[in-house]
């Protein structure tokens, strides 16, 4: 069976014969309907929360007038799973889709804790049983299934795990201060282009390039110098919005 492509359609067919494979591949469609359906559900609802709390364009958080539907939302997520879909990378996708579903899992656990912490009286018609044993084991088989995914995807999605913190952070800083860091950091590069080119000049340090690269060398550490000078004056000028 491993190394059958479909092994439901395979035991299917043993013991069953064609009758089996078409009763498998009814079913799988039905399946993948039904995932699809639940799939467009979860990222039209993220997506219109997100563009609620202004990390996405505001135009996902418009509703349908007669629905009452992010369709917005649904129409670019559609699109976006289709173009997935079309490049046949299907493992990929999958294993994608997987991290983010195991994510997923593991801040809902993380928010049913805090919750109960933050907000001991709370109205809750249905209480999670065996708490806080049940939150922590779910966060505990959560972790332990991201070992199970392809290095590439695990990667990836790190990584972007990693982005969407960095863009809640700054969001939550404010831009004001976030053009003061900006600024801080463009004229501390100003700073030292500025000794780098004085040091290089007065043969303080030594060269390794060619006499004729030399000159076009500093050129480009003046360059950057007052590029970063003119971007650290307007970000720690920038008026508060």
């Amino acid at each position: 069976m491993a190394g059958q492509a479909s092994p439901l359609a395979y035991v299917a067919e043993q013991f069953m014969g064609p009758v089996g494979i078409g009763i498998i591949t009814v079913a799988g469609i039905i399946a993948a309907l039904s995932s699809v359906n639940t799939s467009i559900m979860a990222h039209s609802r993220v997506a219109y929360a997100l563009a609620r709390d202004g990390y996405f364009p505001k135009g996902f958080f418009t509703l349908h007038k007669r629905f009452s539907t992010p369709f917005v939302a649904v129409l670019v997520g559609s699109v976006f799973t289709a173009a997935f879909a079309a490049t046949g990378v299907v493992n990929f996708v999958t294993y994608a889709t997987d991290f983010g579903f195991i994510i997923g899992f593991i801040f809902v656990n993380l928010s049913l804790i805090k919750l109960r912490r933050d907000k001991p009286n709370l109205y809750r018609p249905f209480k999670v049983p065996f708490y806080p044993l049940t939150p922590i084991l779910g966060i505990i088989t959560s972790l332990f299934l991201l070992f199970f995914l392809e290095t590439g995807t695990l990667l990836i999605g790190i990584g972007l795990f990693v982005f969407g913190l960095i863009a809640y952070y700054i969001r939550m800083v404010g831009y004001y201060r976030i053009h003061l860091a900006m600024g801080g950091m463009n004229l501390g590069i100003s700073a030292f282009s500025i000794l780098l080119v004085c040091l290089l000049m007065s043969n303080s340090l030594p060269m390794f390039l060619p006499q004729d690269v030399t000159p076009m060398f500093i050129s480009g550490i003046v360059l950057i110098g007052i590029v970063n000078l003119i971007a650290g004056l307007l970000n720690i000028t920038k008026k508060r919005g």
